[in-house]
């Protein structure tokens, strides 16, 4: 096994998902504090696009995994992709950004792989030569530090956030790609999701609208008169700040306006806000 990192960049159509470069600058930060090298990969089928935008980032190398059977995701050819590349390469960790599409592939491929991931983390830390990576733990209540053990390649996926994309570091020359074809079993895709979401070209305007329809289950009687109270909430402790209204009350009443509430239980609320036309401005006369 040889001490580098890799980090499994995502790609829809050709187009790079601009939360990979969140994860290589948390692939440099390691590489920084472990002295190991830090090489990235992609796949997909005519990815070299793609391969040559991460080869300007710091890496010392970047791997472009083609197949036809990768022109469209599904989760059986990436696992089986991957764990092709993968087994060859021997990385001692391998990184990814924490997106549905890897949340989907990747309990297939590390079960494959006969390893394990720790995932959705928010950092890591190197201290006396061991790598802990930190997550959220109980909705956020605590965080850990969690460190694999046994020999074999590790599997983690960095949150979106954890660390800013706009800070991965360019190298001093792009770094040099190889494309690497795998095969894969026409029998080994045995499911094929539903095209992906992609959100309507025109929005919707909202301020178009008299009144917004939110399905909810209503507001008990005895809670009405308390639900603008800063820190009045129904939900469980630790669930809610019960603050939200209470924001919206103070931005609304500090413009001149008013905001109000009809509830039903088993039917909804309708919250009501009114607020004072702006007067038409004069224009100076000299």
């Amino acid at each position: 096994m040889s001490d580098t990192i890799i980090v499994v960049v995502e790609q829809t159509e050709s187009k790079l998902n601009r939360v990979s470069w969140e994860t290589i600058t948390a692939g440099q930060a390691i590489a920084a504090a472990t002295g190991w090298t830090l090489e990235a990969a992609v796949a997909g089928s005519g990815v070299a696009s793609v391969a040559a935008e991460v080869a300007s980032k710091k890496v010392a190398k970047v791997y472009a995994i083609e197949s036809p059977k990768l022109a469209a995701y599904t989760p059986d050819a990436f696992a089986a992709a991957l764990k092709q590349f993968l087994t060859a390469k021997q990385p001692r960790l391998v990184l990814m950004p924490h997106t549905y599409q890897v949340r989907d592939f990747i309990p297939k491929l590390v079960t494959a792989m006969g390893r394990t991931a720790i995932s959705d983390c928010i950092g890591f830390k190197h201290e006396g030569g061991k790598l802990l990576f930190t997550r959220q733990m109980f909705q956020g209540k605590l965080s850990a530090d969690v460190s694999f053990t046994g020999d074999g390649t590790c599997f983690a996926t960095f949150q979106n956030g954890a660390f800013r994309g706009d800070q991965a570091e360019t190298g001093a020359s792009a770094a040099p790609v190889e494309t690497v074809n795998v095969e894969i079993a026409d029998n080994a895709i045995r499911n094929r999701p539903q095209p992906a979401f992609k959100e309507a070209k025109q929005a919707v305007d909202l301020t178009q609208a008299e009144v917004i329809v939110s399905v909810g289950r209503g507001i008990p009687p005895e809670q009405i008169d308390r639900i603008f109270d800063p820190f009045f909430t129904s939900k469980a402790s630790g669930e809610g700040t019960g603050l939200g209204l209470s924001i919206a009350y103070g931005i609304v009443t500090t413009h001149g306006g008013t905001i109000s509430v009809k509830s039903e239980i088993g039917k909804g609320s309708t919250f009501t806000i009114r607020l004072p036309l702006m007067p038409a401005r004069q224009e100076a006369r000299a």
